[in-house]
């Protein structure tokens, strides 16, 4: 029997908390994640895009123009 992986997303700290402590109970292995993980790499996208656009690295394309503008 091949054994799939169940991704669960509790709307709140309670229901966190529910599933967590069923999960103990049945003895069911479990891996918590913050889903912040995820904004933090786009912030350091962002972050870098700010800096390149006021240091004036960026290359503007107009969408009127492309292949002038490159």
């Amino acid at each position: 029997m091949e054994i799939e992986n169940i991704l669960i997303r509790p709307e709140n700290k309670k229901q966190f908390m529910l599933i967590k402590s069923l999960l103990e109970e049945m003895r069911i292995k479990y891996i918590t994640k913050k889903n912040n993980i995820n904004y933090s790499i786009l912030e350091m996208k962002i972050k870098a895009a700010r800096k390149e656009k006021k240091e004036q690295k960026l290359t503007i394309v107009d969408p009127n123009n492309i292949w002038e503008s490159i």
